[in-house]
């Protein structure tokens, strides 16, 4: 099938764009620092979807796209990951806890591979000047797409519990993450009633939680002089939220892009191929670490002032980073680091 932007679901071959990234800044020591770098091509999977609207005149889309690799998962002990979290794609069958591997709808053309939990990322990728041709690409299935799912929530889960054991031992928890601490987000009365990194959002009601602690039948809101703002207060055990509450959560997801997001400069711009074969062979895929490692890269270009990242989505610790430095990208010849400086900096973290 062929369509202005990628559909989800499908395998690929993805390609970073350092250059595209920091051309427009007219910063001669970004674009030095971008053109020195030397990005991989990566294979993606499932998911990934879409961040927005996807429309024919868009150059770019956001999507969530989850990097495989050729080994089992890259463990972190301070996280609770382990080497087992990672799910094997036929006809790779290996799995230390005999996990079942997930099947595409076509061949899959590499016998080595696996997905890794908590390795999603989130993208731009450019749009094409004529349309995606997506007959060539494997196709995982809705029905594979749940039970791969179930996996990583199984894994999820695991390190909830790791990281729950953790601060019950006096450990602390990394503040910059993104769940807040739990590999799941909590479930709130309402979903917008918490932004994506699990702490109350602008739209929360002070009275929800207290609300949802009430034995059934029990209503803060209810006096014997009951007022007209009383009378439309609703009680904990409501099915649906207020209408203007439900408006105002689809409109913060912005999917018309309508709102001003000046982070989406830190979101890497990549290229998109679905004839993974034509780019990649077996031995020649490259580990989602070093995907992550080119991110942290290009972001210090974009923004020499973020902090370090770890195989993580873009998070609180860039936008900090960016809204400390006045939402401003330092003019020319401003920046304290010498040409190459940030770049000769981060690739010695990569070699190391």
């Amino acid at each position: 099938m062929k369509f202005f932007c990628p559909l989800p679901r499908r395998f690929a071959v993805i390609q970073m764009d350092p250059v595209g990234m920091v051309k427009h800044y007219n910063d001669p020591i970004a674009l030095a620092e971008a053109q020195a770098m030397n990005p991989k091509k990566y294979l993606t999977g499932e998911p990934p979807q879409t961040m927005d609207l996807a429309t024919p005149q868009k150059p770019w889309f956001r999507f969530d796209v989850c990097p495989i690799a050729t080994t089992l998962r890259a463990e972190d002990p301070e996280e609770g990951i382990t080497a087992n979290m990672a799910v094997p794609i036929y006809p790779n069958t290996s799995h230390p806890e005999g996990r079942r591997a997930i099947s595409p709808e076509s061949p899959f053309p590499f016998p080595n591979c696996y997905f890794w939990v908590k390795t999603s990322l989130i993208v731009r990728i450019r749009r094409k000047a004529i349309r995606y041709d997506d007959s060539c690409a494997p196709i995982l299935s809705i029905p594979q797409s749940m039970t791969f799912g179930q996996y990583f929530q199984d894994d999820l889960q695991r390190i909830d519990a790791f990281r729950r054991r953790k601060v019950g031992n006096g450990g602390a928890l990394d503040v910059g993450d993104d769940y807040s601490g739990q590999s799941t987000p909590p479930s709130p009365p309402w979903a917008h009633t918490r932004g994506g990194d699990g702490r109350p959002s602008e739209m929360s009601h002070p009275d929800d939680d207290v609300d949802s602690l009430l034995p059934p039948g029990n209503d803060v809101h209810t006096h014997s002089n009951t007022d007209s703002s009383d009378m439309l207060s609703t009680p904990s055990g409501r099915d649906t939220p207020p209408i203007h509450d439900d408006l105002a959560s689809i409109l913060e997801m912005d999917i018309f892009g309508l709102n001003l997001d000046h982070t989406v400069e830190f979101i890497p711009l990549v290229d998109l191929w679905f004839e993974v074969t034509d780019h990649l062979t077996s031995e020649t895929i490259p580990s989602p670490v070093e995907l992550y490692k080119e991110r942290d890269m290009i972001t210090r270009c974009v923004n020499p002032g973020c902090l370090p990242l770890r195989y993580r989505p873009i998070d609180r610790a860039i936008v900090e980073s960016f809204t400390t430095h006045g939402n401003e990208r330092p003019r020319t010849g401003s920046r304290s680091q010498t040409p190459g400086s940030v770049l000769t900096t981060m690739q010695s973290a990569t070699s190391a």
